[in-house]
C-alpha cells in the first residue's frame, strides 16, 4: 500500500523566532472555539539553508548526511536573496522590518520508502506543481535521499515590492479577510488560515498524490481502525490504476484517431496540389502566348513596350494570385482536417512542407516572366536600329 502524502510549508526570518499557535476546533453545535498552544522556537534562514546543504553541525538527526541533490535554482542565492528582501523592505507603516520577519518560504514534499519505485515519476510532477502554484518565486528545489522517505525541499523568496504574505496560502487569507472585514475576529482568521490551507492540500493530492495511491489524511488524525485504513489504501490503489488506465486509453484512442483521419488529410491534400498546379500551368501558357504575341508584333516600339509591360506585371500578378489560391487550398486542408479530428492539427501543419514542389513550379513561371523583361529592356535599347517590318 502506497499510504498518505506529506506536504508542508513554513517561514522563517533572519533571525529565530518564538511561534506562538492558535488551535481552532469546531464544537457539535456548529460553533468555534480557538486557544493558545504553548509557544516554541524556531529556526532562522540561515539554519534552514545550512540544513539543506547537510553542512557540519547543522543536521544531527542524520546518521550519514549526504549532500542534496539540486533540482532548482542555488542554495546560496536562495538565501542571499530572502536577506536582501528583508533588509530593503518595510512593513504597512514604512518602517524597516524587525530581525524575525518572515522573508522565506520553504517547504518539504515526501514519498514514502515503499513507493521508491514511483519516486522519479512523483518527484517530476511535484517540481511541475511546485513551478505552476509559486510561480518566479519559486527560487530552489533540492532532493534528500538520505533519510527514512526521499523527500524534496522547496524555497520561495517574495520579489521586490511584494507582500511576504502573498507567498503563503494560509496568510494571504487572512489578509483578503481583513481587507473584506477588517472588523474581523483572530478565531475568523485563524479560520480562514485552516481552510485555505486544507485547500492547498486538496489540490496537492488531486493534482499529484492520487495518481500514484496516496491517500489524503493518514489513519492516525481521524483515529480509523486498521481495517478502515486497509480498505482506504485499496481505494487509493485502486483509483492510481484507474487514473493509469485513463491515460492508457487516452494515448491509445488519439492514436487510433490520427490513423482513421490520416487518409483524409492525404485526400485533402493530394485535391489541393492538383488544383494549385493547374492554376499555375495555366499562367505559364498564358506567359508562352504573350511573348509570342510581341515578337509578332514589332511595328510599334513604344506601344508594343508599354502594353508588353502592362502583360508581364499582370502575369506575374496572376502568378502570385495562383501561389495564395494554392496557400489557401493548403490552409483549407488542414481546417477539413481539423474538423474531423482535432488532435492531428499539428499533422497537417507539417505536410504543408510537401507543397514545396508547386512552390518551385510557380517560381518557373515568375521566372520566364523575368525573362521577358529582359528581352523588353533588350528591345527598348536596340528598337531604333531594328529594320522596319514591311
Amino acid at each position: 500500500m502506497a499510504g498518505y502524502q506529506f506536504f508542508h510549508v513554513e517561514t522563517y526570518g533572519r533571525e529565530e523566532s518564538t511561534k506562538q499557535r492558535t488551535q481552532t476546533k469546531k464544537k457539535s453545535d456548529g460553533t468555534y472555539t480557538s486557544k493558545e498552544v504553548a509557544k516554541e522556537k524556531r529556526g532562522n534562514v540561515r539554519w534552514v539553508i545550512a540544513e539543506a546543504k547537510r553542512e557540519q553541525n547543522s543536521c544531527h538527526h542524520i546518521d550519514s548526511p549526504q549532500p542534496p541533490l539540486v533540482l532548482l535554482g542555488d542554495l546560496d542565492q536562495v538565501e542571499q536573496e530572502a536577506t536582501r528582501w528583508a533588509e530593503e523592505s518595510t512593513d504597512a507603516k514604512g518602517r524597516k522590518l524587525r530581525k524575525d520577519a518572515h522573508c522565506l518560504l520553504a517547504g518539504v514534499i515526501s514519498l514514502p520508502r515503499s513507493e521508491e519505485e514511483n519516486w522519479e515519476q512523483f518527484k517530476a510532477k511535484s517540481v511541475d506543481w511546485l513551478k505552476e502554484k509559486y510561480g518566479d518565486n519559486l527560487r530552489c528545489v533540492v532532493e534528500h535521499q538520505d533519510e527514512a522517505h526521499p523527500h524534496l525541499h522547496f524555497y520561495c523568496v517574495a520579489k521586490n515590492g511584494q507582500s511576504f504574505d502573498d507567498l503563503h496560502e494560509g496568510k494571504r487569507a487572512q489578509k483578503e479577510l481583513k481587507k473584506k472585514n477588517p472588523q474581523a475576529t483572530k478565531q475568523e482568521q485563524n479560520l480562514a488560515f485552516c481552510e485555505a490551507m486544507r485547500a492547498t492540500q486538496d489540490d496537492f493530492a488531486n493534482r499529484v498524490g492520487q495518481r500514484f495511491g496516496l491517500a489524503r489524511i493518514g489513519p492516525g488524525r481521524r483515529r480509523l481502525t486498521r481495517a478502515q485504513w486497509q480498505a482506504e489504501q485499496q481505494q487509493a490503489e485502486a483509483l492510481k490504476k484507474t487514473l493509469s488506465k485513463k491515460k492508457a486509453y487516452k494515448k491509445m484512442f488519439k492514436k487510433q484517431a490520427i490513423e482513421e483521419a490520416q487518409p483524409l488529410i492525404e485526400q485533402a491534400k493530394e485535391e489541393a496540389r492538383a488544383e494549385a498546379l493547374a492554376e499555375a500551368q495555366g499562367v505559364g501558357a498564358k506567359l508562352g502566348g504573350l511573348w509570342s504575341g510581341v515578337k509578332d508584333k514589332l511595328s510599334k516600339p513604344s506601344e508594343r513596350e508599354l502594353q508588353a509591360q502592362q502583360e508581364a506585371q499582370r502575369a506575374i500578378a496572376e502568378a502570385q494570385r495562383a501561389k495564395e489560391q494554392a496557400q489557401e487550398e493548403v490552409r483549407r486542408a488542414k481546417n477539413q482536417a481539423d474538423n474531423r479530428v482535432s488532435t492531428v492539427a499539428q499533422q497537417v501543419q507539417t505536410e504543408k512542407a510537401r507543397v514545396e514542389g508547386l512552390e518551385k513550379d510557380l517560381d518557373r513561371v515568375r521566372e520566364q516572366a523575368e525573362t521577358l523583361q529582359k528581352h523588353l529592356a533588350y528591345y527598348k535599347k536596340n528598337a531604333p536600329h531594328l529594320p522596319a517590318p514591311k
